[in-house]
């Protein structure tokens, strides 16, 4: 995701081809797994420490190399969308739990599930919710059907579409 705004901040150009105004914020969006990971990239921008010291050092040296290029790339986000997220308690998903609590504390965050999400553990993505701090932040529980007890309803039926985009 970092890499992606790092390349468009890097080379305007790819706007032509695909209009993004990089003088202004992004939000950064994603569904399961990809919600995690914009929710990682929250924490990234509001809390330098979350990351540190994880893998080996290896999150750290990635955000710090290239004079730093991805945690500027971070600072260009206004705003997280993680609609359906992985668990940011569970290790094997978030290797950086302990310095998650609170990591977002600056940037507005959107969380949505649904009533019916047969894949993601019952109050989970409430515990992501409750685990972030910015000043402005959602948790939606939608009551949608569809495949995968509705896990996949993002996707199917785009119903939180509209206060997705209004959100960001």
């Amino acid at each position: 995701v970092l890499k992606v705004i790092d390349a468009f901040a890097r080379h305007p150009a790819l706007s032509a081809d695909a209009p993004v105004d990089m003088s202004r914020q992004v939000t950064v969006s994603g569904h399961s797994t990809g919600g995690r990971a914009a929710l990682m990239v929250g924490a990234v921008k509001d809390n330098p420490s979350y990351l540190s010291g994880t893998w080996m050092w290896m999150y750290s040296w990635q955000l710090n190399r290239n004079c730093r290029a991805l945690r500027r790339a971070a600072a260009r986000v206004g705003a997280v969308v993680a609609l359906h997220p992985d668990l940011m308690t569970n290790p094997w998903f978030n290797p950086d739990v302990a310095r998650f609590y609170g990591a977002i504390s600056r940037t507005p965050v959107f969380l949505d599930v649904t009533v019916g999400d047969v894949v993601l553990d019952d109050g989970g993505v409430w515990t992501d919710f409750l685990m972030t701090r910015p000043p402005y932040k959602i948790y939606a529980n939608f009551e949608e059907e569809g495949v995968d007890g509705g896990h996949m309803a993002p996707a199917q039926l785009a119903l939180e579409g509209p206060w997705v985009a209004r959100f960001g």
